[in-house]
């Protein structure tokens, strides 16, 4: 789940000789303000460059892939290992019941909620939702969707839920700072259904919905060579939750 934040378009309106002309980035804006916002890599799946949608006003390719291809090189993808670890103690919240008390309005945290305790196709059992992961108030962190248990794997997941205009590019950092931020041995200690896994266990996933802009992108992935690759190389796995509630692979990522 997505810490709240303003949402800028990348293009600015020029209104001189009285029309409003559209003005986009260039290739070099582009890279420029991707390699501002990397200097605070943890913060990244929240800025504003990784959500722009079409592309530069020099190039063909879609922002999300120049971004991708520019964070698949050596210098850039370093930075996002980097991201620090939170030391939370326990991400059990024994108030989760998966019962829509009033607390949120948000159709994605609704649905998150009313999925605990059920077996999504491929991912397993649902067994939290909305799993924090700051340790003290001050600490710069979001929330985990949707924690799954296979027989093999654990998934922490990342949804994006009908009608969410977020890029594929944006959930897959999302759920990979997640991941970074997590304190795995506490994670594992916190459910006594994974007690007996292993760190190397958990795994990252991004689950989309139909009628989103991410599943959408994920449909069209030949398209996109380079933010799939970027998944490839942060290993995370995208899955499509359909419209007849059957779950599907894009393309394993």
């Amino acid at each position: 789940m997505r810490k709240k934040g303003k949402s800028l378009n990348v293009e600015k309106a020029d209104k001189s000789g009285g029309k409003e002309k559209m003005i986009k980035k260039c290739l070099k804006e582009t890279v420029q303000v991707l390699e501002h916002e990397l200097k605070n890599a943890k913060k990244l799946y929240n800025a504003n460059c990784v959500n722009w949608k079409g592309n530069p006003s020099d190039s063909k390719e879609y922002y999300t892939e120049v971004i991708s291809r520019e964070l698949l090189k050596e210098k850039k993808f370093v930075l996002l290992g980097k991201i620090a670890q939170i030391n939370r103690v326990n991400y059990n919240v024994d108030t989760h019941d998966g019962k829509h008390n009033g607390n949120t309005n948000r159709a994605e945290e609704i649905f998150a909620m009313r999925l605990k305790g059920k077996k999504l196709e491929k991912l397993g059992f649902v067994i939290e939702y909305q799993v924090p992961l700051k340790e003290k108030r001050s600490d710069d962190a979001g929330k985990i969707d949707l924690v799954t248990s296979t027989n093999e794997s654990i998934y922490i997941v990342e949804l994006k839920y009908i009608g969410n205009k977020e890029t594929l590019l944006r959930a897959i950092l999302e759920i990979w700072t997640y991941y970074k931020q997590l304190n795995k041995v506490n994670f594992l200690k916190s459910f006594k259904l994974l007690k007996q896994n292993k760190i190397e266990d958990i795994r990252k996933a991004v689950l989309l919905s139909v009628d989103c802009n991410a599943y959408n992108e994920a449909k069209e992935l030949s398209k996109r060579p380079k933010l799939k690759q970027l998944a490839k190389a942060l290993d995370v796995d995208i899955f499509l939750l359909e419209e007849n509630g059957k779950i599907s692979y894009p393309a394993r990522a």
